[in-house]
């Protein structure tokens, strides 16, 4: 549908469209933390991969599980290839389960008496092409369980809380917890063979003993070379200690990846964890690829005053089959705005006469996608066409105007009686001057 305006001399007075043509996908998400297997389109030489490792968990803790790492990584490709995506998974807040992943976390310890229990680590997210390890975004250490009460009466509760896990995105080192018999904290990863968790998932958080009241430990979050620690559970018979949390798992990305570039989160702030954008939300993984129009504006090079014509806009999509996308137009003539609407990616506009001299027709399209803010910029494309419009058209002028595209649904050859509407229409016109 379009809206039409008077202005400059035109009046738009209405449009002819193609069948509908829906933006082929951009954008994958994944779940799996086993890896799920990806094969690149043809046309595909970039994308954009999301990935975030779990979060480590919290049951009744004033401290947060760590968080996992997150990535945002440039990949060069190529048509065919291979990329398997791992998701790293979230611990559960209301258990000791361990997040899952392409390296599980460990699982969170168990309570005594009215204490809580230690939290799982968050699983490793990470990323392959054709078999090669490139990037793992580590997860991040689980809480540790607060102290049991330690006044023990109805209606009121006196604990000591179990302490932070580390965290894989800032390299904050697991926390204490509460109490003088809190268990000692662990150890986020570190890259050397002789690190206790090296090339090993998660440890499982320290249970507390029997009759101690003591929180459990939290537990180590995955990590490639090396996962983290586990936090020590709350200690001593009945000395209510509180469990300390568990350290995060190392995030590595491949030095010899020459085709990977980590993009700098930094960069898009707005973009954290948004469910339009490239960036991973939790438990889940992203892949993107970039969006690049191929936008054309054909219509007659030179009218006679007063003649009416039509101008046809294809906006394509450059990268994916090269259908015409949905989305949004604006036409300007001379630098005013007369008509704004929406299309399927082929449109025909007819334009009533303009006034004698050159004029330049501006044609906006804005492709409606939902890659988020990231790719606005992407979404957008500006393309001009001059007509002169002369008190005498010269003869043969205007038969580019005949050269258009094939019909946007992908009809091999116009024959006669298949002549585009664009086309017959101005044959008429021809006929009629």
């Amino acid at each position: 549908m379009v809206l039409a305006l008077v202005g400059g001399g035109a009046v738009l007075t209405g449009a002819a469209a193609a069948q509908a043509a829906p933006l082929p996908d951009h954008t994958f998400t994944f779940v799996e933390p086993k890896g799920s297997d990806w094969v690149v389109p043809g046309g595909v030489t970039e994308v954009i991969v999301g990935l975030r490792g779990g979060t480590g968990g919290c049951h009744y803790c004033s401290q947060p599980g760590g968080l996992g790492k997150s990535y945002l990584l440039k990949l060069e490709v190529s048509p065919g290839d291979t990329l398997t995506v791992y998701v790293g998974q979230s611990a559960a807040d209301y258990s000791r389960g361990a997040g899952k992943g392409f390296i599980d976390g460990g699982k969170g310890g168990d309570k005594s008496r009215s204490a809580g229990v230690g939290n799982g680590g968050g699983g490793a997210a990470a990323l392959k092409l054709n078999g090669e390890l490139l990037a793992v975004a580590g997860g991040g250490g689980g809480g540790g369980g607060n102290g049991g009460d330690r006044e023990i009466r109805p209606f009121s509760y006196s604990a000591d809380f179990g302490g932070a896990g580390g965290d894989a995105n800032t390299g904050t080192q697991p926390a204490w917890g509460e109490g003088k018999h809190a268990g000692n904290p662990g150890k986020n990863g570190e890259n050397a063979p002789s690190f206790s968790r090296y090339n090993k998932s998660g440890e499982n958080g320290a249970s507390a003993g029997f009759m101690t009241s003591g929180g459990g430990g939290g537990a180590g979050g995955g990590g490639w070379p090396a996962s983290g620690t586990a936090g020590g559970a709350g200690k001593k018979k009945l000395g209510f200690g509180a469990g300390s949390g568990g350290g995060a798992g190392m995030s590595w990305i491949n030095p010899d990846a020459s085709q990977l570039t980590v993009i700098d989160d930094g960069s898009y702030p707005v973009l954290e964890f948004g469910y339009t954008g490239p960036l991973a939300v939790e438990n889940t993984a992203k892949i993107t690829i970039p969006l690049e129009l191929d936008t054309a504006l054909y219509g007659p090079q030179e009218v006679a005053v007063g003649q009416d014509f039509e101008l046809r806009a294809v906006s394509r999509d450059a990268v994916l089959q090269g259908l015409p996308i949905d989305g949004s137009f604006r036409l300007e003539v001379d630098g005013a705005q007369i008509a704004i609407g929406k299309t399927d990616g082929d449109i025909t506009i007819p334009v009533a006469g303009l006034d004698e001299g050159t004029h330049t027709f501006s044609y906006v399209f804005t492709a409606k996608h939902s890659m988020g803010q990231y790719w606005n910029d992407n979404a957008v494309q500006r393309v001009e066409l001059t007509v002169i419009v002369s008190a005498t058209r010269s003869e043969g002028a205007g038969q580019d105007y005949l050269d258009l595209p094939p019909d946007s649904q992908g009809a091999e050859e116009e024959s006669d009686d298949q002549i585009c509407p664009a086309r017959e229409a101005f044959e008429d016109v021809i006929d009629e001057g």
